[in-house]
Formats: C-alpha cells, structure tokens, sequence
C-alpha cells in the first residue's frame, strides 16, 4: 500500500502555526512600548511553547486520520519539521506585508524599542549613561542578526528542528491514542 502523500498535512500545520503565530504576535507588536520587559517574556514563551505544539500535532494529526492512524515517529518528526519551517516562511511573510501596510512596527522601531528597553532596565540597575552606552554597543556586535533574510533562514532551520521533535512526540501521542482506543 503507498502512503499518501505527507504535502497536504505538512501545509495543514504550516497554516495553523504561521496564522496562530501572527494572531499571537499581533498583542506584542501592538502595544510593545507599553508592555513591560516581563510581560513580553511571558507573551515571547507562551507563543514559542503554542506554536510548535499546534503545528506539528496539527500535521501528525492530519496525516493519521488519512492514514488511519499508521504513521510512526519518524514519520512524525518529518512532518512536524516540514509544518513548521513552511510555517516559519508563511509568517515571515505575512509579517512583512503587516510591516509594510504599517500594521506592525518596522525592524527600525523594533530595534529602537528595544534599545529603549535595554536603557530602562539597565538604568533600573544602576548603570551610569557611559556605562548603558557600551552595554548597548556590545549588544550590537550581532547586529547581522537584524539583517531579515538572516532571520528568515535561522528561523526556518530553528523551526524546523523544534518542529521534528515536537512532531515525534505528537506522533508517539497520537499513535498511542489510537492504540489505546483499539
């Protein structure tokens, strides 16, 4: 018996996670001067720990149910890691285009804002205007960082890796509900 094709559950995940990670984002791109260092933590975390788990389980799930629930870890981990690189380019670009419309902040502001932020909390600890400047200044030593093609391939590769593990686990999850269930 051939195994269907993984495509179609692989975009299934990418969509959830790309829409699920820009609706998370919207919150944080928003009000980002507002928030404090903490609560964009917490926003930071919570959608680094949500967006894998909805993509990968999303496209594991999808593939068993055409499957029949005969898909193994591997075949998770394959998937999971295909769902969320592809994912990771969708968002990167729906990101840009809410960038260029001027919903979201351009990379200039973001950069500002957190310089910003950087100033605030190391003042908050006691550092002189001298002191925070070269703090600052070797905080931009990786300054490629900020370059987007750059941020488009960490993050696919990150992504994907994240996506092969939480894509085995899914699988080892799903498969063994299904087991169980029989």
């Amino acid at each position: 018996m051939n195994a269907p094709s993984k495509f179609p559950s692989i975009l299934n995940g990418a969509i959830v996670s790309a829409l699920l990670g820009i609706v998370m984002s919207i919150p944080t791109m928003l009000f980002m001067r507002d928030l404090s260092p903490f609560a964009l933590s917490g926003l930071g975390l919570l959608n680094c720990l949500i967006l894998p788990l909805a993509g990968a389980f999303t496209a594991v799930w999808h593939y068993n149910r055409v499957q029949n629930g005969q898909s193994a870890a591997g075949e998770g981990a394959a998937l999971g890691a295909g769902a969320l690189a592809l994912g990771s380019l969708f968002s990167s670009a729906l990101s840009f285009i809410f960038q260029m419309t001027g919903l979201f902040p351009s990379n200039e502001e973001i950069k500002q804002i957190s310089e910003d932020m950087q100033r605030n909390l190391l003042g908050k600890q006691g550092m002189d205007a001298e002191q925070i400047e070269q703090a600052i200044q070797s905080s931009q030593q990786f300054n490629f960082l900020s370059n987007p093609v750059v941020q488009i391939v960490v993050g696919v590769v990150m992504m994907g890796v994240v996506g092969a593990i939480m894509g085995a686990i899914a699988a080892a999850l799903v498969f063994r509900s299904k087991e169980r269930e029989s």
